[in-house]
């Protein structure tokens, strides 16, 4: 077993280069400066690069070294590999350095019966504040209907349908539990319209019993046609997120991953998605996950009450497969919640394609202040995106004069790109026989502004460990 040892405690701040070039500056001015993202950033990560470009290696760095300070982590990454330069490996490999094996739990949605399994729908919270979230995780999943009035009256129907069950469950006197087939069961068309009957027509005596009744009458009053569209929205969500796999994984009653902090312990989460074998089961689960996590753990990692003092970081490889528009808002908030993300992709266009236009690919973005763009060959939509986000410069040009040769020059300002368009895709790969990292281009804030930077990543080593049949082999 390796021990973390106090000289090889690590850095403040993850380092990404200590030779980097900020592009604003005047070349006469320009020196090589660091390129690190500090231990107290309040910006998510965004890293763009195709195949081979480097970026499972900057991930593998950040999470190696978010396990070694002592953050939470969650790793969702569709491809699994177990070679010395995957994550699971280092992220392992860091746990063991770390001695936080007992918070590693590995999650493979392709192989359910050896997966730590969690119920996303079940919260470590006291009471009304609980059943909420369970309702508010629901709308947030719905991807049908970008209006706020449908997402309002969505939320109506869940939380009666939520509160009423709780109710019916306390007063057999047994424990309600929200599993998903429960939730199968209870946001069907018949059961909420038999329930909404109920409550509405008995007297109910008790306070508990008149305030869900109430819940019931504002339902009845909806109209019909909107109710059952909001119906008819739940039950396709319910059909999506409880087929095969999914099912097998989340159908527990309990959610370690957020008990486990809840009480002071720690988790390190990694899930495979499996995106080649299942590509929609796998883009339906990253998605639930994501939003899981970006609703509620902000009440659990919000540092101002005080819970906890270590942070969640959550990484997502292809990230454009797990996002849809309603989740713009809950990526922003999220920053203000102790909770990271870095999400990776090959190019910006797949965002494009899952949001459905640039104008939302942009609002989405925008919250990640820290940008990094390695190599990548999508030039048209990619590379106008960082050519664009670079701004412009204004320099002097030296035009000759109109009385031919030899006469003087005239000075003049011209306005260029700091950035040329092409230029991501003339970005040289890292180069491991040489332990040499990709170039990049990167987009960071600081006190003054954005630094444009650019040069070369620092070499992240391998793994020294391989994974075989779930079994560590040191190499």
């Amino acid at each position: 077993m390796f021990r973390w040892s106090k000289s090889g405690s690590p850095s403040s701040e993850w380092i990404i280069t200590d030779r980097a070039v900020d592009l604003r500056k005047p070349r006469a001015r320009a020196r090589p400066e660091k390129f690190a993202i500090p231990d107290s950033r309040r910006v998510h990560i965004l890293t763009i690069g195709g195949s081979g470009s480097g970026k499972s290696r900057l991930l593998m760095d950040e999470i190696r070294r978010a396990v070694e300070i002592g953050w939470d982590l969650v790793v969702i990454d569709p491809k699994g590999e177990m070679d010395r330069s995957a994550l699971f490996p280092v992220m392992f490999e860091a746990a063991l350095k770390s001695n936080r094996l007992e918070d590693l739990a590995y999650t493979d949605l392709a192989d359910p019966e050896v997966s730590f399994r969690f119920n996303p729908f079940s919260f470590p919270f006291p009471g009304d504040a609980g059943l909420d979230e369970v309702a508010n995780l629901l709308v947030a999943m719905i991807e049908k209907g970008k209006e706020p009035f449908f997402r309002q009256q969505a939320f109506k129907v869940c939380k009666f349908a939520i509160y009423a069950y709780d109710y019916l469950k306390r007063r057999e006197g047994k424990e309600p539990t929200f599993s998903i087939s429960v939730l199968q069961e209870i946001t069907t068309y018949e059961w909420i319209k038999s329930q909404v009957e109920i409550f509405t027509r008995e007297a109910m005596v008790d306070p508990r019993g008149k305030m869900i009744a109430l819940m019931g009458g504002s339902v009845a009053e909806l109209d019909p046609r909107k109710f059952e569209e909001t119906i008819s929205s739940l039950s396709n969500l319910m059909s999506q997120i409880s087929v095969g796999s999914i099912r097998e994984i989340i159908d527990v009653k309990d959610n370690p991953v957020f008990t486990r902090p809840w009480k002071g312990k720690g988790i390190l989460l990694y899930i495979f998605t499996a995106s080649m074998t299942l590509p929609e089961t796998s883009r339906m689960f990253s998605k639930l996950v994501l939003t899981w996590l970006l609703t509620t753990a902000g009440k659990i990692y919000r540092r101002d009450e005080g819970r906890l003092k270590r942070r969640l970081l959550v990484v997502v490889d292809e990230a454009a497969r797990a996002v849809f528009p309603e989740m713009i808002n809950l990526v922003d908030k999220a920053r203000g919640a102790g909770i990271y993300l870095h999400f990776a992709a090959q190019s910006i266009a797949n965002f494009d394609v899952e949001l459905g236009s640039a104008a939302k690919r942009n609002e989405l973005l925008a919250n990640f202040g820290t940008q990094i763009f390695l190599y990548c060959g999508d030039d048209e939509c990619t590379g106008r995106y960082v050519t664009e986000k670079g701004g412009t410069v204004v320099l002097p040009e030296v035009v000759k004069g109109s009385g031919g040769l030899g006469a003087d020059g005239i000075v003049r300002e011209k306005e260029v790109y700091v950035i040329r368009p092409g230029a991501i895709s003339t970005l040289e790969p890292p180069d491991q026989e040489r332990n040499l990292g990709g170039q990049f281009i990167a987009f960071t804030p600081d006190k003054k502004g954005v630094r444009v930077l650019t040069g070369r990543v620092k070499h992240i080593p391998s793994a020294n460990i391989r994974i075989k049949g779930m079994k560590t082999v040191r190499v």
